[in-house]
């Protein structure tokens, strides 16, 4: 087979194997590397260990990867193109198809700390590996005199290559490969059980210098603290500043204290999934780790709600705060309180009548005390979804856990009888609808953007009730009653499957829902067209899941398959524009 006649970046994969593995490795490592260098001791690599790892698990797991992404299109053609190119370098002989491979990233002294990028590939044979070698631009020799030591000679540089414990290290200088080099097996072992490919990120390598000044850049850019804008509040100035700093807080503490960082995927053809984790690591028992796991808070009130995943988003988060952020919570709840009783004491004070003032003033006190009382609780247990069936509009139906509420239905009645009563319009409508123990007032929303009216349609309402546990509330047109009595039905029905342990967070996004509801035109027309192709025999599916673990936390994304069949179907679809 001719591979001079592929279109110039044409097929994406065959690329990315070939990188990953001899020939534009290799070339990454010259990229990085000095164009020239005094010679230097062993000490070229100042840090003990690598600062970051990418490892990909196999050769063979990697093609079976690239075979499935195909398979899922049915395009045969080009994986059998892939193996007809890799028979044009020798099958890649030479290389362990079973062991782990990939790029390891050393500093350099001095500052700006330079990287180090060491190539690390698993040998099967030696000699049968500097034949493969020899099939490209390439030439490769063992260097007279030495056991382990031999070289790749490219037209423009030379790379020094060093054979340590049925691995080959290759890098862009032959004292980079000087003294003990470390044993590539163990150090992504744990890497390559779990991911196909991953990059890992080991925090403690870096200099405490260049750390010093990673930490004032992140920090002069996170929760900047604005000045005080005209018309703000003292309180909610201060309460604006508070929440800053606690972020800038927590950012300073992992920038401290994290370890490293994972980042990994992984496919399943057996589960017909793709998962990419994002984890950090902090060590047990740091403080980071402790306010990481703090989160963790008891059972959900909306379990088993999130057991549907049939609907086009649907979220829950079960997140305990810490008692700085309650504290601030609660001022928040207060403020709002207060802002709340000032303009309603406002209406009530134009009839002349106090009694009636100080009656309002007592409502929307017993309304907010149930909202403080779940703030200095610290547990926010909320839950959404987003119902419809597109191109038809969505409605919103959300809740908030209660820890507290038995008051709470009555003095949300007559907060809205008080509130519609003050306004003297038809915009709000006390208790519309009951259903399940649960009284639904109307509000009447206006002055839409475009967007709006084509997620919830042309006059949408919100629909706010609640019991004693719950604030129950639902956002859009004539659909959203049903959907929220449908929801709290669900709750109500003890038979609802459980999604199992309450996770702090949690998503689950059908992509197909979200494409019907667009209109096909623009410059991302071809993306969406082939999200609809590549959906249409579903595995649509977008699960988001964050949850601490013994050493910090983690966040993972499962695709469904039809997001697996979306990338092949763009790989493909851009080697068919770019073919002879």
């Amino acid at each position: 087979m001719d591979r001079h006649w592929l279109p110039r970046g044409g097929f994406r994969a065959v690329s990315v194997v070939i990188v990953l593995t001899v020939g534009l490795v290799v070339a990454s490592t010259a990229m990085a590397a000095p164009a020239a260098s005094p010679k230097s001791t062993d000490g070229a690599r100042a840090s003990a260990a690598p600062v970051a790892i990418v490892t990909v698990a196999g050769l063979d797991r990697l093609l079976a990867d690239v075979d499935y992404v195909f398979q899922t299109v049915q395009r045969k053609d080009i994986t059998d193109l892939l193996r007809g190119l890799l028979g044009n370098v020798g099958n890649l002989k030479g290389i362990d198809r079973k062991k782990p491979f990939g790029v390891m990233l050393y500093l350099q002294p001095g500052f700006p700390p330079r990287p180090t990028p060491i190539v690390f590939v698993p040998v099967s044979s030696m000699d049968d590996l500097l034949k493969t070698l020899s099939l490209g631009p390439l030439n490769s020799h063992k260097v007279a005199g030495q056991t382990d030591r031999y070289e790749i000679v490219t037209p423009d540089r030379k790379f020094a290559m060093r054979l340590r414990k049925n691995y080959v290290f290759i890098a862009g200088r032959a004292d980079f490969l000087g003294g003990a080099l470390p044993d590539p097996v163990g150090l992504t072992r744990s890497a390559a059980a779990m991911y196909d490919v991953s990059v890992s990120v080991n925090l403690t390598q870096a200099p405490p210098m260049a750390r010093d000044m990673l930490r004032t850049l992140v920090l002069s850019r996170v929760a900047s603290q604005r000045p005080r804008t005209e018309g703000e509040s003292d309180r909610h100035h201060q309460l604006r500043r508070a929440m800053a700093e606690r972020h800038r807080e927590t950012v300073d503490m992992i920038l401290k204290q994290a370890t490293d960082l994972t980042i990994g995927w992984k496919l399943s053809s057996a589960k017909q999934i793709a998962l990419l984790d994002v984890a950090l690591h902090a060590g047990r028992n740091t403080p980071l780790t402790k306010r990481l796991n703090s989160v963790t808070a008891g059972g959900s009130l909306f379990t088993g709600l999130f057991a549907n995943r049939t609907v086009p988003l649907t979220a829950a988060l079960s997140w305990m705060i810490d008692p700085a952020e309650g504290k601030l919570a609660v001022s928040l709840l207060e403020s709002a309180r207060d802002r709340f009783t000032a303009e309603l004491s406002k209406a009530a004070a134009r009839s002349g009548d106090k009694a009636e003032t100080e009656r309002v003033r007592q409502q929307l006190i017993r309304l907010f005390e149930p909202l403080i009382g779940t703030a200095r609780k610290r547990h926010l247990d909320a839950f959404i979804r987003v119902a419809g069936n597109p191109p038809g509009h969505f409605v919103l139906v959300g809740g908030v856990g209660l820890a507290d509420g038995k008051e709470f239905p009555t003095a949300l009645d007559d907060v809205v009888k008080q509130v519609a009563s003050l306004s003297g319009e038809k915009d709000v409508q006390p208790n519309v609808l009951t259903f399940g123990g649960v009284s639904l007032h109307r509000i009447q929303l206006k002055k839409l953007s475009g967007s709006q009216r084509a997620f919830f349609g042309e006059k949408p309402s919100i629909y706010v009730g609640a019991n004693r546990s719950i604030l129950w509330f639902a956002v859009g047109g004539d659909e959203a009653p049903p959907a929220l009595k449908k929801t709290i039905g669900q709750l109500a029905d003890k038979t609802s499957a459980a999604a199992g342990t309450s996770l702090p967070f949690q998503l689950t996004l059908r992509a197909s829902s979200w494409l019907a509801m667009s209109s096909g035109e623009g410059k991302s027309k071809p993306l969406r067209d082939l999200g609809r192709r590549a959906f249409a025999k579903g595995g649509d599916a977008l699960r988001v899941d964050y949850r601490p673990t013994e050493q910090g936390t983690r966040l993972r994304m499962t695709f469904g398959e039809g997001f697996i069949r979306l990338l092949g179907l763009a790989i493909a679809t851009q080697y068919d524009r770019r073919r002879p």
